[in-house]
């Protein structure tokens, strides 16, 4: 898929002629929101869980936007048309928009929004296993939850792991796992389903609610509380959740592999109900 073209504030724009003001506060301060979501069959996938989430994180920032959500579903839409995209993925960014280059939003009279799009081979066919290494301190301490342009200590995080060798990295506070990089955590322990809960400072993930609702018909007991970082040592299962790459089997947290394998019953049995709301939503 060649991409030729991304939204700029509502207006189709070829990406050699998009340009954000140097004095953007989302470029000088990392003040703004984002969302990456998936496309499948030509289809945006829980577009308004996404924007929903989007408009939450605005509001926590008190970042008021301009443009009611149906105007940014339509440029999403209009992003995915001008691209003939089939599977792939969007980013929709929010920043605080132009100011003076002084750590004031109350100075940037406009926001910015732009939808970027990318291939996403990922997104086609089964995921693999992922290798998790705990790494990085969780910046849960200012505005948790968010999912902000202030990326840098996952972005460390997860370059710390892989310079380890692994795929994606947990980052901590204080003994506990919050998330990885750039997914949702959640481990088996005694047939329960366990996940850190939203008050942990871990992101309210579009995939993470899904899968609890997914849980729930499926009579699989869940618990959403905080994790213990030596609670993972006794996982029988572990996985990942995001938008694109919706549920991931873990097959080692720090080299320690899960006892019932991988992917373990209650991962597959998941990433059966995920893949069948996947497919009666998208239509593929």
């Amino acid at each position: 898929m060649s991409i030729r073209f991304l939204n700029l504030n509502g207006s189709l724009v070829e990406p050699a002629r998009a340009t954000v003001s140097v004095l953007d506060h989302g470029v000088l301060y990392g003040d703004g929101v984002f969302e990456t979501l998936r496309v499948r069959n030509g289809r945006i996938f829980r577009v308004e869980a996404h924007l929903e989430r989007l408009e939450d994180g605005c509001r926590r920032l008190s970042l008021a936007l301009p443009w009611p959500r149906e105007d940014l579903r339509t440029a999403l839409q209009e992003t995915v048309a001008a691209n003939a995209m089939q599977d792939g993925a969007l980013r929709l960014t929010v920043t605080r928009g132009e100011g003076p280059p002084l750590p004031d939003p109350t100075l940037c009279p406009q926001p910015t929004f732009f939808v970027t799009a990318r291939p996403a081979p990922s997104v086609s066919g089964t995921p693999p296993n992922w290798k998790l290494r705990v790494t990085g301190t969780h910046p849960c301490t200012f505005v948790p939850g968010i999912k902000s342009l202030s990326y840098l200590p996952f972005q460390q995080a997860r370059a710390d792991a892989r310079a380890a060798g692994d795929d994606e990295a947990l980052l901590t506070r204080e003994g506990r796992v919050i998330e990885a990089g750039t997914s949702n955590l959640f481990l088996v322990l005694n047939d329960r389903l366990i996940t850190p809960d939203l008050t942990s400072g871990c992101l309210a993930g579009t995939t993470r609610a899904l899968v609890l609702e997914l849980a729930a018909s499926l009579a699989i007991e869940t618990e959403e509380r905080p994790v213990h970082r030596d609670e993972l040592g006794a996982a029988g299962e572990v996985f990942c959740t995001n938008s694109l790459m919706g549920i991931v089997p873990v097959e080692a947290v720090d080299g320690q592999r899960p006892s019932q394998g991988t992917p373990g019953p209650l991962t597959q049995a998941l990433r059966a109900a995920y893949a069948t709301v996947l497919r009666r939503e998208t239509g593929a």
